[in-house]
């Protein structure tokens, strides 16, 4: 039994959102480099991870801007299994100050 890609971006997702719980985001604005490098089993143990790559400030709005970063979800032997890198709008540190005590 193998995984479908699109589970295994859902499973991506859910373990995303456990390790980087503390990022301010936006909204996701697309993804670049999607690999999908070998096939998640029945049996497999997985887990993500994540590493900043890129921080864009916004040039129109001074509380966000863009952060580029690279996912693999990894298999128990240490093989990356799928790779992309993310784009998404984030809030600066500003941002988030400027939006503490107001509803989003």
């Amino acid at each position: 039994v193998v995984a479908s890609g699109i589970h295994v971006l859902a499973m991506w997702r859910q373990l995303d959102h456990e390790i980087n719980w503390d990022i301010d985001f936006v909204c996701g604005v697309g993804w670049d480099e999607l690999r999908l490098r070998r096939a998640i089993r029945a049996g497999d143990i997985i887990h993500v991870t994540s590493e900043i790559v890129e921080l864009r400030p916004s040039t129109t709005r001074s509380d966000r801007g863009t952060a580029l970063t690279r996912y693999a979800v990894v298999i128990q032997d240490g093989t990356e299994a799928v790779t992309f890198t993310s784009i998404n709008l984030v809030y600066t540190r500003e941002g988030r100050t400027q939006m503490e005590g107001t509803a989003r």
